[in-house]
């Protein structure tokens, strides 16, 4: 015995490796199993809510307000009161609901009502994971950065706030050179560009394509959403052609990518048909904003601000092309929808005096002193010598405006 007992020892210890090595490997799997199992009751629980909350909202439960009059932003509100009284103990729970509330709000274009639900999802989120960097954190933080762009009447910086921290959080998650930091850089630049601060905004815009292309390729998502900000970022600095450009290139990965009834078609159009407007190009402007407001259409109710982002447009290109009457109901499907604050609202003005201009072009009654007015205040927003400026004293000057 004394003389195998080496090799026992060896052995013993081999099996005490091997079973300790499989109990980790148990373990392991027993935890993902677990945190699996935990989000999918997580998330069970968050459909069960709200599937209870606004069935509860409807006629059988005896409200008097009639469907028809039940605004979607009333609903949520009352959703949002309720999570906190359904869920006192289950932060986290709680912390879903509301950014699933929030998120709603968000892609039905209402941005200043989502700002509370988001806004408490975040803390809750911050105290669940002791504001240390989770992928759940950063879920909201995007979504409250895209508020921050949108919200009326905000600072300019407001959105950057939440991407900035945001893009901390992806560098800590996931790296400084993976495709997630690609769209966090790409998100802060579409802050600059709102900022007016064009040169860093391609400089970021450039920087998330670079890293993009490395970590997943030409023909990502990540390319496509960086390439997308850096086609903005040039427009907004005026560098028309090198926005064409650059957008239309894009292209090619949507087609690949994205369903036909994505969101980011009508997205994409839109800002190729915005750059080949502004660079002269009126015809092959209206061609693709007409695929832009088809997308848009399909998708958006009628005063959602995308969709009326993109019926401005193409009423302006529709008018100048020469189409006037077809332009008019699309300028004064969009007129209402923007407001002061958001981030395209000076195509308030534009559009204003746009419509104005056409309709006495067409010797019908017009507003012509509204339209100067408008016009302005456009140039007050975006100066004398923008393509916007530009295109509306033209429209005026013909209609003796």
């Amino acid at each position: 015995v004394q003389r195998h007992r080496a090799g026992v020892l060896v052995a013993a210890a081999a099996l005490v490796v091997v079973f300790g090595v499989a109990g980790l490997a148990f373990a392991r799997v027993s935890a993902e199993r677990d945190r699996a199992q935990t989000e999918a009751d997580k998330a069970q629980a968050v459909t069960d809510f709200l599937s209870s909350t606004f069935g509860a909202a409807g006629p059988s439960a005896g409200t008097a307000v009639p469907p028809s009059e039940l605004r979607v932003v009333d609903a949520l509100g009352c959703a949002a009161s309720e999570a906190t009284r359904s869920f006192p103990d289950q932060l986290d729970v709680r912390a879903a609901v509301l950014h699933t509330l929030g998120q709603t709000l968000v892609d039905l274009g209402l941005y200043n009502d989502a700002l509370g639900p988001l806004l408490a999802s975040l803390a809750l989120r911050d105290s669940v994971h002791g504001g240390r960097p989770h992928p759940e954190t950063l879920e909201t933080l995007d979504a409250l950065g895209l508020v921050g762009l949108w919200k009326a009447e905000s600072d300019q910086d407001y959105g950057a706030l939440y991407y900035r921290r945001a893009l901390t959080m992806r560098e800590a998650l996931y790296g400084e050179t993976s495709a997630e930091v690609s769209r966090g850089l790409a998100n802060l630049a579409e802050t600059e560009i709102e900022r007016g601060q064009f040169a860093e905004a391609i400089a970021l815009a450039q920087r998330a394509l670079d890293i993009a292309r490395v970590a997943e390729g030409p023909m990502s998502e990540a390319a496509g959403d960086a390439g997308f900000a850096l086609g903005r970022a040039y427009g907004f600095a005026g560098q028309f052609r090198a926005a064409d450009s650059t957008l239309t290139s894009l292209l090619p990965i949507a087609r690949a990518l994205l369903p036909p009834d994505d969101a980011r078609w009508g997205e994409l159009y839109t800002a190729i048909g915005q750059a080949r407007l502004l660079r002269g190009a009126t015809q092959a402007a209206v061609d693709v904003l007409e695929q832009a407001a088809t997308s848009r259409a399909a998708r958006f109710a009628p005063g959602h601000p995308l969709l009326a982002e993109t019926q401005g447009v193409l009423g302006i290109a529709l008018v100048e092309s020469g189409r006037h009457q077809d332009a008019e109901p699309l300028l004064r499907a969009a007129l209402p929808t923007f407001r002061t604050g958001d981030p395209y609202w000076f195509y308030q003005h534009a559009t204003a005096a746009v419509l104005e201009a056409s309709l006495a072009q067409r010797g019908l009654p017009a507003r012509l002193d509204s339209a100067r007015t408008s016009a302005a205040l456009l140039a007050d927003a975006v100066g004398r010598e923008s393509p916007w400026s530009q295109i509306v004293e033209r429209h005026l000057e013909s209609a003796g405006g």
